[in-house]
């Protein structure tokens, strides 16, 4: 099962975005945001989405499910670990007892506990930086921790890669192609990765969406088309004010992490959708769209959400980066990679300082 965090003080988004949130109550009042250690059971169990009036029963009482959010946050746990979380939050309110009111936090991190086992912490703090209201949620994601997953960097069918030939469909390249890079010039494609999403696996999944970057939402003329990518794939962000913030004025951000700025944004891409993967000798920098964006990183998310094939096919090409047994050696990033509340941050100031998320180089 999941881990479930009693939040009762996360109780709507116009509190919720952009707010910093800590037990002694920064919205107000004294709260914990503190594990809940029984299992949430779904009354109506023929049901695969959990949806507003649906009945769940936490602990042996039945609450009925109010509203349905999916949020975006960098989580500081009591015990001093952190990191970025995708949740849900659930608004229940008690069948028997209306005012028996209830806020769970559902962490959305395939995880069966918190950071290294840490079962049963408390979170000190959430930076939230994105809420989004949903009118219904796979079940199978909130109790369980085996849902499927897309966590690797990947563009859509059809995204224009340059290269040497120039700008040609992501999955007309092959291995070998001479791929523009921002770094080392022209590089020989090692490796092409890429699977169907069905529409049925993106309903039953709304993680997986990709993210639309829409023509000029990075810059003037970035990207020159719109852009369509997983949620995880970085993209690279020029400004002075990440100078400021990292001391790097380039920065890799994943394209979820950028939701909240204008033009960027989730679609459902009901037909489904077709993800593909570039590797090269080293982490990249390619130009898709005319936008700069990375090349796979083979980080131990990206291996776990591959298939055992496409594993030992990669161990194959590059066996000093990825052992027999599916476990990647680090490697050095093409740039710093911004997360968290940092980002939040960072959008924030762009904004109001009316500046581009990619300036001219």
């Amino acid at each position: 099962m999941v881990n479930l965090y009693d939040a009762s003080i996360l109780m709507g988004p116009e509190s919720l975005e952009g707010a910093v949130i800590r037990p002694e109550g920064r919205l107000g009042g004294t709260h914990r945001i503190s594990a809940v250690l029984e299992p949430l059971e779904l009354s109506q169990s023929s049901s695969a989405m959990l949806s507003n009036g649906d009945i769940v029963v936490l602990a042996g009482v039945e609450y009925r499910v109010g509203a349905v959010r999916f949020l975006r946050s960098y989580v500081e746990y009591a015990e001093g670990k952190s990191g970025d979380t995708n949740a849900i939050v659930l608004s229940l309110t008690g069948v028997a007892d209306p005012s028996d009111e209830r806020r769970l936090l559902v962490p959305l991190d395939g995880q069966t506990t918190p950071y290294d086992g840490s079962s049963g912490v408390a979170i000190s703090t959430m930076h939230v930086s994105y809420v989004e209201p949903l009118q219904r949620y796979p079940w199978a994601e909130i109790s369980r921790d085996d849902d499927f997953r897309i966590d690797v960097t990947c563009f859509t069918t059809g995204t224009l890669i340059e290269t040497e030939r120039g700008l040609r469909p992501v999955q007309r390249l092959r291995v070998g192609d001479l791929i523009r890079t921002r770094d080392h010039g022209l590089q020989p494609l090692r490796w092409l990765g890429g699977r169907q999403v069905s529409g049925t696996d993106l309903c039953a999944n709304p993680r997986l969406h990709p993210i639309r970057i829409m023509a000029g939402a990075l810059g003037p003329g970035l990207p020159a088309r719109d852009l369509v990518v997983s949620p995880q794939h970085r993209m690279l962000v020029r400004s002075v004010i990440a100078e400021r913030m990292t001391g790097s004025a380039e920065v890799l951000i994943a394209a979820v992490h950028l939701l909240g700025h204008p033009g960027i944004e989730r679609i459902e891409a009901e037909g489904g959708v077709g993800y593909w993967h570039l590797m090269f000798d080293r982490h990249e920098i390619v130009f898709a769209e005319g936008a700069e964006a990375e090349s796979l990183y083979l980080g131990p998310m990206a291996l776990a959400a591959m298939t055992k094939d496409a594993v030992e096919e990669l161990h194959a090409l590059f066996p000093e980066l990825v052992s027999a047994g599916g476990t990647a050696e680090p490697q050095p990033t093409a740039r710093p990679v911004m997360r968290g509340k940092p980002v939040a941050r960072l959008i924030e100031r762009q904004l109001r300082n009316l500046k581009p998320l990619v300036m001219a180089a």
